[in-house]
């Protein structure tokens, strides 16, 4: 298995209902991006092919702007629209975005009962945002939020979690349906990064499963929320990282960047595949490496993340992306 706890089992990208508002949640675990084993700011230009290599050059300061990134167009409740024709550089930055709509999307953080721990996480707002340059996705998830990283304990860093649905009516249960989750409608595809690698390297690549070995940005699908696997047919997924306030060091305010690339359509029955014209659905879910709950090393808890608010009762906790022709 990979990075995702067992633990949590059916608590694991949970959807809570509270009046309109649904929310989905993901739990992390404690391997390295292995399948058995527990685990400076580069310009990388992502090719019109799937994106697997990168070119680096260590920067000698991080930007220290703290502000979270505008989103540059309204986004119709529920939903986002992806441009298309857009060139995105994965290196951690924000400035080739700057023309991309984008669309603010409450993180909330799990409720006690639905909790194993406890957690001091708290709710978060983040900036999301999708393009395609015709061949390949990027999706850009922007967190304001303390800058915390540690390459030797990934509990002391960020992580993110991005979910798409693969067979209509899948929920973001991670597909689990029914009273005590037991049932399936469906797979998901999920992109899942804990930070074992540094700011502007470039995370994940073609591996013969979905584990990358190295950074930790693992491709994985699920139907049951115990039942989540590592893909074993394609693993084509890159993204870059930073933090605007890092060269201020520990803790320093500012903004998480997280960017993610993968070929629109990649042939994997354990993908979701992405077209010009039509949609996808999308959940996401973000742990805090400060958020110092009651565990050995300080750090997040499986449980204590928080997780996207559905803007529209309809979409049953996903968030619609559209992408243009």
């Amino acid at each position: 298995m990979s990075i995702w706890s067992q633990s949590l089992r059916r608590t694991a990208f949970l959807t809570l209902v509270s009046a309109v508002a649904a929310v989905a949640l993901v739990a992390c675990g404690d391997d390295n991006g292995d399948s058995e084993a527990t685990p400076t700011q580069a310009e990388t230009q992502v090719a019109t092919s799937a994106p697997t290599e990168a070119t680096t050059a260590a920067p000698t300061a991080a930007p220290t702007e703290a502000t979270t990134p505008a989103a540059t167009a309204a986004a119709p409740s529920g939903g986002l629209d992806a441009p298309t024709g857009v060139t995105i550089s994965l290196d951690g930055q924000m400035d080739d975005w700057a023309d991309v709509p984008g669309m603010e999307v409450p993180l909330t953080a799990i409720p006690e009962e639905f909790r194993e721990e406890p957690t001091a996480a708290g709710d978060v707002t983040a900036t999301l945002k999708v393009a395609t340059d015709g061949d390949n996705i990027y999706v850009l998830v922007a967190i304001p939020d303390g800058f915390s990283y540690d390459p030797e304990n990934r509990h002391l860093s960020a992580a993110l979690g991005v979910m798409w649905q693969i067979d209509e009516g899948a929920t973001p249960q991670m597909g689990a349906t029914g009273s005590d989750l037991t049932d399936t409608s469906g797979m998901v595809d999920i992109w899942h990064w804990e930070l074992d690698c540094g700011p502007g390297e470039l995370s994940g690549g073609v591996f013969p499963t979905g584990n990358d070995p190295d950074c930790n940005l693992d491709d994985e699908y699920a139907t049951l929320t115990d039942e989540r696997e590592d893909d074993d047919v394609d693993s084509s997924l890159t993204g870059s990282w930073d933090h605007t306030g890092r060269a201020q060091g520990a803790n320093a305010d500012g903004i998480w960047v997280f960017e993610i690339a993968r070929p629109l359509n990649t042939g994997d029955p354990q993908d979701a595949q992405f077209a010009l014209g039509s949609s996808a659905k999308l959940s996401l879910a973000y742990w805090d490496g400060n958020e110092g709950a009651a565990s050995e090393d300080g750090g997040w808890t499986d449980a204590g993340h928080a997780v996207s608010v559905a803007a529209d009762e309809g979409l049953d906790g996903w968030i619609e992306i559209r992408f243009a022709n």
